[in-house]
């Protein structure tokens, strides 16, 4: 089965780093405009350049999805983000 995400934007929560960095490597691949949260803006800015280095873009948020002023905080700016 071959999917296709173009024109989609996919957020991933966790993008930084193991299986969260698949899923946001897998949507990329599949043409997804890819947003990668994660605690760590220093985790995320590695996995944004394994990303590039494949040929591939995420934009990054950093923000702990666990504190609920936080999560609202980075859906906000992801949506002021990227739409």
């Amino acid at each position: 089965m071959v999917l296709s995400f173009e024109g989609i934007v996919v957020v991933v929560s966790g993008a930084s780093k193991g299986i969260g960095y698949a899923c946001a490597q897998a949507f990329a691949a599949a043409g997804a405009r890819v947003v990668g949260i994660s605690r760590s803006q220093g985790n995320l800015a590695t996995a944004r350049t394994q990303l590039q280095a494949a040929g591939h873009d995420m934009a990054v948020y950093a923000a702990v999805m666990t504190d609920p002023a936080a999560a609202a905080a980075g859906v906000y700016g992801v949506a002021r983000a990227v739409g």
